[in-house]
């Protein structure tokens, strides 16, 4: 089964659950109930693999947070709006996800040794993702932003990982105050 066949609905079943409650938390008999037509099947051959469902989720995750990427970065607003919203919009998921974190860095910790390349290589393109952003937030008004940007990105991650490890605001508030600090500096005078 390629990441292609599993079904939205799937897909749409699993995010909450790794969001909330993480990989080790999914059950994929949930996920994939016995149908009666099924049942001349080889025990198994009916589910999909936790590990595809989350590699497809995580790819179809990514491109919704891309399209959320260009839709701000076109909107015409000002740089320094635009990332006080990202630290904002931080915020509003810290609390939706009960403190969870990064679903994609959750996953990490959790199949690390485990061997799951493709899940590993979408952990990293999402990361990439993220950094491409604030890289192209930068490019717009900073000269030189390449340091900046992994600055930020780095401030950004740290302040979820520590409103994950304290179950608290503070270090998204801190992290947004400290990332318009650093941006602000650098813009032209």
């Amino acid at each position: 089964m390629s990441n292609l066949d599993i079904p939205t609905a799937t897909l749409e079943e699993f995010g909450p659950i790794l969001i909330k409650r993480g990989y080790d938390w999914i059950n994929v008999d949930k996920l994939n109930p016995v149908k009666s037509d099924d049942m001349d099947k080889e025990p198994g051959d009916n589910f999909i693999n936790k590990a595809l469902i989350c590699e497809a989720w995580m790819g179809h995750h990514d491109i919704k947070v891309r399209e959320d990427h260009d839709k701000l970065l076109n909107s015409g607003r000002p740089e320094c709006d635009i990332l006080r919203e990202y630290f904002d919009e931080l915020e509003s998921f810290m609390v939706h996800s009960n403190y969870r974190g990064c679903p994609f860095a959750q996953t990490a910790r959790a199949v690390k040794g485990h061997n799951e390349k493709g899940i590993e290589q979408k952990i990293r393109e999402h990361k990439s993702e993220v950094r491409r952003f604030f890289q192209k937030l930068c490019e717009r008004v900073i000269f030189q932003p390449h340091s900046i940007a992994e600055a930020i990105f780095l401030i950004y991650t740290g302040a979820m990982s520590e409103s994950n490890d304290m179950m608290i605001l503070e270090p998204i508030h801190s992290g947004r105050d400290a990332a318009l600090t650093l941006f602000e500096k650098f813009l032209p005078e």
